[in-house]
């Protein structure tokens, strides 16, 4: 998703770098393992201070939370 919104933004026919750039300046960008920051956080994006694990809850047909922000297991 992060590659699909450069490429939205930068457009199709952008360089490798000017992609790069674009992902080294993204904040804020919500995905599935938490809001990604490539300014605080260069080359991942994400931290343990904002990773929240899901787990698939097949009983009531829903992700829910396995861990809490940071880390420690839901319980």
């Amino acid at each position: 998703l992060i590659v699909v919104e450069a490429l939205r933004k930068v457009g199709p026919t952008a360089s490798a770098e000017q992609l790069r750039a674009y992902i080294a300046s993204l904040r804020n960008f919500a995905g599935i393992d938490g809001v990604y920051d490539f300014v605080r956080i260069p080359q991942r994006g994400i931290d343990d201070k904002n990773l929240i694990v899901m787990k698939y809850d097949a009983q009531h047909d829903t992700f829910v939370a396995a861990t809490r922000v940071g880390g420690a297991i839901v319980k």
